[in-house]
């Protein structure tokens, strides 16, 4: 799941999010 990954790197709350 690179997306994850990526939107990690955006905002580490958004690795919280199942989503």
């Amino acid at each position: 799941m690179n997306f994850l990954l990526t939107k990690r790197r955006l905002r580490p709350s958004l690795s919280t999010l199942p989503c």
